[in-house]
This record gives C-alpha cells, structure tokens and sequence, in this order.
C-alpha cells in the first residue's frame, strides 16, 4: 500500500472556477464564437478561463508562461467543466489563437477611458455576478 501522495496549492482557484461555472462563462463564450469543437483541443472558452486563472494567479498574462502556470495546478480543480484537459494543451499559441478570435468578435462597450491599467473584462464580470449571486442568496447590494 506505497501509494504517492501528492501536494497541490490551489489558493482561491476552484472557488473562482465554482464561479465561472456557475455563471455559464465558458458556454457564453463558445457559443457567441460559435467554435466547431472538433477543430480544437482546449475550447476557447476554456482557455479564457485559464488566462482569468493566470491573470489572477500572476497578476499579469504573460503567454508564453502560460503552460508553466499550470505545470504544478490540479486541473480539475480549475477546470471542473473539462476533467479530461491536458496541461499541454493550455499553451500560448492556443491562447492567442483565442484572443484572436474575441477581437474578430469586435469589442462592445465599457471603454477603458484611455486607462490601459484597468482590467476591462474582469470588473465587468465580477461585478455583474456579485450582483446576480447577491440577489439570488437574498442579500443587498449597492
């Protein structure tokens, strides 16, 4: 009975993942890009979800660490939706292929004023869903 037992720092991650989960994230954004799955791997909502990860993680999105991010993450735990993800197939060039896809969409609304310090999608986001989980559990919320 020699099993490996093995050590993994998630921090916030699953609770973050729980979230974007619940609020349908990856499905919104599959379905507004209207990705074939089979012509990918890792979706590209998926892949958002990994660079909000790393975002949050590193307090920057540096691409090319992207698949170094996640060498020592429980996967599962960041991604319930995907329990079958392979970390090398969270890398930069399916990241960018990704952002490329989001910028085709053309961006709509919240303008960051010339602010390139505001991170535009995430305040959005969790505000929108604070709101939203707020009203749902009952809660105020100005």
């Amino acid at each position: 009975m020699n099993q490996e037992i093995f050590a993994f720092r998630a921090d916030y991650h699953p609770v973050l993942a729980k979230l974007m989960d619940q609020m349908g994230l990856v499905e919104t954004i599959n379905t507004t890009l209207r990705e074939e799955a089979e012509d990918v791997l890792v979706d590209t909502g998926t892949v958002v979800a990994a660079m909000i990860h790393n975002l949050l993680g590193e307090g920057a999105i540096r691409l090319y660490r992207l698949s170094s991010f996640f060498a020592d993450k429980p996967l599962p735990l960041f991604f319930p939706w995907s329990a079958q993800l392979d970390r090398s197939e969270l890398n930069d060039d399916r990241a960018g292929r990704a952002l490329d896809m989001l910028w085709a969409t053309g961006p709509q609304k919240d303008s960051k004023d010339h602010r390139p310090d505001l991170k535009q999608i995430l305040f959005r986001v969790f505000r929108e869903t604070a709101a939203q989980l707020s009203r749902e559990a009952g809660y105020p919320y100005w």
